[in-house]
C-alpha cells in the first residue's frame, strides 16, 4: 500500500449548494450575494479544490486580491503537484487579476504536451507585453503538434500580422474561417481580422462584407443578452434627469475636499478611451487603471442595496445611507490599491471606463468634488469602429451585430454624455475629443490636465516609451487615418446616419 501524502489526503472536489447558488447569483448580476455563499463555501470546506477555486476567482475579480490569493495559496499545495493542476492554478491567477503569477503557472505546465490552454495563455501573455519573440517560442512547439487547432492558428496569425507579414496572416485567418469544425467564436475572430486586413488596404467593401460574416457567427452565442443594455440604459436615464448642478453642490457641502482625487474617464466603446487614459497616466502626479469595473459593477450595486425596486432618480441616488457612503468610499480607494499601491505623488486616481456614462450622477454623489472626462469622437467614426471591431460578446456589443443597432447604441450612449455635460457643474465636466488628441496631442493634453489642476509634463507627450500598452494600437505614432473613416463605409452606413442629425449638430460634427 502507498504511503499516503498527508498534504494531499482528503481533498475533495465535490461541488456543493453553496457554490451552486453563488454561481445563480453571479450569473445573475448580484455579486454582493453571490461573493457570501463563495466566501461560506470555502470557509466551511477549506479543503475542496472546487470551493476554494471558484471563491478565489470570485473574490479577485472582485478585485479582493489579497483573499483571493490566500485561497489559491491553499490550494497549490495540491494543483502544483500535475501540469493540469498547474493550468487551473493559472487561469485563477489570471481570472484573479493576478497575471504575472498566472504566467508563472503557464510556463511551468506547457512542457506538458496537453496543456494547450496554458500555451494559448502565455502566448497572449507575453504578446501583450510586445515579447514577439517569446510569444512564438512558446506557440511553435505545439503548433507543430496540433497544426489544426484553431486557438493556436489564430495566435500564429496574430503573431505573423505583428511582424508585419500580413499576406502569411490573412491566409492563416482565411483558414480558421472556412473551418467548419472551429467554434463560431474562433471563426467570427477570424473574420473580424480579414475585415481589418481588408480595412488597411482599402477594400472597404469587402471589410464590411467579413464584418458581416463574423457577425453570422456570433448571433447563436448573443442570445439573451439583448434586454440587458435597454434594461440599464432606461435605469441610467432616470439618474442623468435628476442630476443638477444645485444638486451636486449640495453634495459638495457634505464632502470635504481632499488632496486625493479620482477623475472617472468615460466615453462610448472606440472613442478614443484608451488613448487617453495612456496619454495622460504617463503624467507623473496621475495613477491610471484601465477597465477595473471597481465602481460601476460592484460599489454601484451596493450603492442601490436598499433602494426600493421601483425607485429611480433622486430618489434613487439618495436611497444610500451615510454610513454605506462612507464604507463605498473607503472601499474604492482599498480595492483600487489592492492593484496598484497609490504612490506618494499620486495626485489623481484616473478611473477608466467606457460605457458607464449612466453611473457618473452615483460617482459624484460618492465624490462630488471630482472631475468626469468625457471622450468624445466622431458618432459616424465610433458606429463604423464598434462595427467592424471584434469585441467580447456582452451586453454591450451585442448591439454591434448590424448598422442599424450599432448606430442606435452609439446615439444613445453619445447623447447620455451629452445630457450629463449639461447637468454638471461646468467645471467638473470635460470633454476631450479624439480629433484634437491627433491634431495637438500637446495641448489638448495640457488642457485636460489644467482641468485636473496639474502642471505639463514632457513625459506625457512621450506615452509610448514610458507606457506599455496592452493594445497595439495606441503604441504607434499618433495618425489621421482613424478620423472621418465613415466616409469609407457610407454605402452601408448612410441611410442610418439621419438618426443622428440632432447628436452630430449638438456635438459640431454636422
Amino acid at each position: 500500500m502507498p504511503p499516503v501524502n498527508r498534504r494531499t489526503a482528503h481533498w475533495t472536489e465535490a461541488d456543493l449548494p453553496e457554490l451552486q447558488q453563488a454561481r445563480y447569483l453571479w450569473e445573475n448580476d448580484e455579486p454582493a450575494k453571490a461573493l457570501e455563499f463563495f466566501e461560506r463555501a470555502a470557509k466551511r470546506h477549506p479543503r475542496n479544490l472546487m470551493a476554494l477555486l471558484d471563491a478565489a476567482r470570485a473574490l479577485g475579480n472582485a478585485h479582493r486580491l489579497p483573499e483571493a490569493s490566500a485561497l489559491l495559496t491553499r490550494a497549490s499545495r495540491v494543483l502544483e503537484k500535475s501540469p493540469q493542476g498547474l493550468e487551473r492554478l493559472g487561469q485563477s491567477y489570471r481570472m484573479a487579476y493576478m497575471p504575472d503569477l498566472a504566467a508563472e503557472c503557464f510556463a511551468k505546465a506547457v512542457q506538458h504536451p496537453e496543456c494547450l490552454e496554458s500555451v494559448i495563455e502565455l502566448t497572449i501573455y507575453h504578446e501583450r507585453r510586445h515579447q514577439l519573440d517569446r510569444a512564438e517560442s512558446v506557440l511553435a512547439p505545439a503548433l507543430a503538434r496540433h497544426p489544426d487547432v484553431a486557438p493556436l492558428k489564430l495566435l500564429h496569425a496574430r503573431l505573423q500580422y505583428r511582424r508585419g507579414e500580413w499576406e502569411t496572416a490573412k491566409s492563416l485567418y482565411a483558414a480558421v474561417s472556412e473551418d467548419g469544425q472551429a467554434h463560431p467564436y474562433h471563426r467570427a475572430q477570424a473574420y473580424y481580422e480579414l475585415a481589418n486586413l481588408a480595412d488597411k488596404e482599402e477594400d472597404y467593401r469587402g471589410a464590411y462584407q467579413y464584418a458581416l460574416y463574423a457577425k453570422d457567427q456570433l448571433r447563436p452565442i448573443a442570445k439573451g443578452l439583448d434586454g440587458q443594455n435597454a434594461l440599464w440604459r432606461e435605469r441610467h436615464k432616470t439618474l442623468v434627469r435628476a442630476l443638477s448642478p444645485e444638486l451636486v453642490s449640495s453634495w459638495q457641502s457634505e464632502v470635504q475636499a481632499t488632496d486625493k482625487t479620482p477623475v472617472f474617464l468615460t466615453g462610448c466603446p472606440r472613442s478614443g478611451t484608451t488613448l487617453l487614459e495612456r496619454v495622460l497616466g504617463a503624467h507623473p502626479q496621475i495613477q491610471s487603471f484601465d477597465e477595473l469595473d471597481i465602481f460601476p459593477r460592484f460599489l454601484c450595486g451596493a450603492y442601490f442595496k436598499d433602494a426600493a425596486p421601483d425607485c429611480t432618480g433622486e430618489e434613487a441616488l439618495e436611497s444610500c445611507p451615510e454610513r454605506r457612503l462612507s464604507e463605498l468610499r473607503a472601499s474604492y480607494w482599498s480595492l483600487f490599491g489592492n492593484h496598484q499601491k497609490l504612490g506618494h505623488e499620486t495626485q489623481v486616481l484616473l478611473d477608466k471606463n467606457p460605457s458607464a456614462s449612466g453611473s457618473v450622477p452615483v460617482f459624484l454623489k460618492l465624490f462630488p468634488h471630482a472631475k468626469v472626462l468625457f471622450a468624445t469622437r466622431d458618432p459616424r467614426d465610433i458606429s463604423v469602429s464598434c462595427f467592424l471591431r471584434f469585441l467580447p460578446m456582452n451586453a454591450v456589443s451585442v448591439s454591434f451585430l448590424d448598422a442599424a443597432r450599432t448606430v442606435d447604441y452609439v446615439n444613445a450612449e453619445l447623447s447620455m454624455g451629452a445630457d450629463l455635460r449639461d447637468r454638471m457643474p461646468a467645471e467638473q465636466a470635460v470633454e476631450v475629443r479624439y480629433e484634437s488628441v491627433i491634431d495637438d496631442l500637446e495641448g489638448t493634453s495640457k488642457n485636460a490636465l489644467n482641468a485636473m489642476q496639474l502642471d505639463w509634463s514632457h513625459e506625457v507627450a512621450a506615452y509610448r516609451e514610458l507606457n506599455s500598452p496592452t493594445y497595439l494600437e495606441v503604441t504607434q505614432p499618433i495618425h489621421r487615418k482613424s478620423a472621418e473613416r465613415w466616409k469609407n463605409y457610407a454605402f452601408a452606413f448612410e441611410s442610418h446616419w439621419d438618426e443622428m442629425s440632432d447628436l452630430l449638430g449638438r456635438l459640431d460634427y454636422a
